[in-house]
């Protein structure tokens, strides 16, 4: 490779002769993770402090759409990782290791769990320099390195520390940090009108998945069929005897992002995650469980190589002849499967839940009416009801019911919240998904 002039070769690359090349852990004053508190998500608050787990950075920006919150009690229990403005927040484990972005107002006072690290730098080091060279090729390659050989992907303290990072003079990192944000302004745009044009097929997809719109040429009746009627609901899995050698690709959850396959890892058996069980074929339709209302759905495309995804997918095969992958799949993305979706308090469901749960006699009408503000719904550690009323804050009596999921406990009444505009969007049943069916 023939030397520009003016650069010197080094650790990380060529760089410019008077860039010196610095160790992390020399120019921050903090690098460290906070704990997930006692009690889990069972402690999340609906306000309050905010914080910062490692779905919530990402490739550079932050993703604060399903932030969690804590109160002062449990952030003072380990203060020290407290947020500040221009905190750089690094995932150290998992399958998001070395995403980054930098903390603004919106996370000040916050505190983060122990997947993401607090790098808080001053002495001639600008965060978000620093944020920009983690992201690039140089940074992701040091982080990479750490990974090499070892089973488990993880990055401790030490390591974030001996990062060698290019240290140019403050103005040169001024300089950019705004070339750079320049163009990030410029994906932002165009982000903007790919989510615009996004919506514009979500409406489409409405009027055509529920048959409000019909194509040229068909004019059959629909019927309402259950899921679990015209596929079937996790056909093939890896067995606990599988050879420790045998090798595959594999689909993590954080891999797919609402009908995108972000990325996959290379994995055997013997060091693969716990979760790495569902055997996949070319056809088969991914249906997150946990946290299904981000919709990180995925209709598989399958090549010569063995495919495995996390249990934390439902995996569905559809039935030759009588259901259609690409049509299930865009019927995870309707509104009647969202609003199933989105959890009260639960973060996850089961396949099971998915694809068997009876719908209870009536549902269907109670949730045409689920649009006023006499609404009622209890949630319990194991059902969810949603039923007439005649006013808020007070009690009805649930109907009885020609047959209860099994999971389901025949609660006679139910408490009433206070109904609000938000109520409507949120979950009825934890029941069978329903999709409607050309006869």
């Amino acid at each position: 490779m023939n030397e520009r002039p003016g650069y010197k070769p080094c650790e990380i690359g060529f760089l410019p002769e008077d860039w010196p090349i610095e160790l992390l852990g020399d120019k921050a004053i903090r690098v460290g993770s906070g704990l997930t508190p006692t009690g889990g998500s069972r402690v999340y608050k609906d306000h309050g402090r905010p914080f910062v787990r490692s779905q919530n950075v990402g490739w550079g920006t932050l993703l604060l759409g399903d932030l969690a919150y804590i109160d002062d009690a449990t952030h003072a229990t380990f203060p020290d990782t407290e947020i500040r403005v221009d905190d750089v927040l690094l995932n150290i484990t998992g399958a998001s290791i070395g995403r980054c972005a930098v903390a603004d107002a919106r996370l000040e006072g916050g505190n983060v769990n122990q997947h993401v690290c607090i790098i808080r730098v001053e002495r001639g080091l600008r965060p978000r320099f620093l944020n920009f060279f983690l992201l690039s090729d140089p940074g992701q390659r040091q982080i990479d390195n750490f990974q090499a050989g070892g089973n488990r992907q993880g990055l401790n303290f030490s390591q974030v520390r001996s990062i060698r990072v290019p240290v140019p003079g403050e103005s040169e990192q001024r300089a950019i940090e705004g070339a750079l944000s320049d163009m990030d302004e410029l994906l932002g745009g165009l982000d903007q009108l790919i989510a615009k044009k996004r919506n514009l097929k979500q409406a489409a997809m409405q009027q055509l998945l529920s048959g409000q719109i019909r194509l040229p040429g068909f004019t059959g009746k629909w019927e309402i069929k259950r899921l679990g009627d015209v596929s079937d609901c996790d056909p093939e899995s890896l067995a606990g005897d599988t050879a420790p050698h045998f090798a595959f690709n594999y689909i993590a959850l954080e891999d797919v992002d609402q009908g995108s396959l972000r990325s996959h890892s290379q994995q055997v058996f013997g060091s693969a995650p716990s979760r790495a069980r569902r055997k996949l074929r070319n056809g088969d339709v991914l249906v997150s469980t946990v946290r299904p209302n981000l919709r990180s759905h995925l209709l598989f495309q399958g090549d010569e190589h063995t495919w495995v995804c996390s249990t934390g997918f439902c995996v569905v095969r559809c039935r030759a002849g009588i259901s259609h992958p690409g049509y299930v799949f865009f019927q995870m993305f309707g509104d009647a499967v969202s609003n199933l979706d989105c959890r009260l308090d639960q973060p996850r469901s089961s396949s099971k839940q998915f694809l068997h749960h009876g719908l209870l006699e009536g549902a269907s009408l109670v949730a045409a009416n689920f649009q006023g503000g006499d609404l009622g719904v209890h949630v319990g550690s194991a059902c969810w009801h949603a039923v007439r009323t005649a006013g808020t804050n007070s009690s009805a009596t649930l109907p009885t019911p020609t047959r209860w999921p099994r999971s389901w406990r025949p609660l006679q009444t139910v408490e009433v919240a206070r109904c609000s505009s938000a109520l409507p969007t949120m979950v009825l049943f934890r029941a069978s998904m329903l999709l409607p069916c050309v006869v």
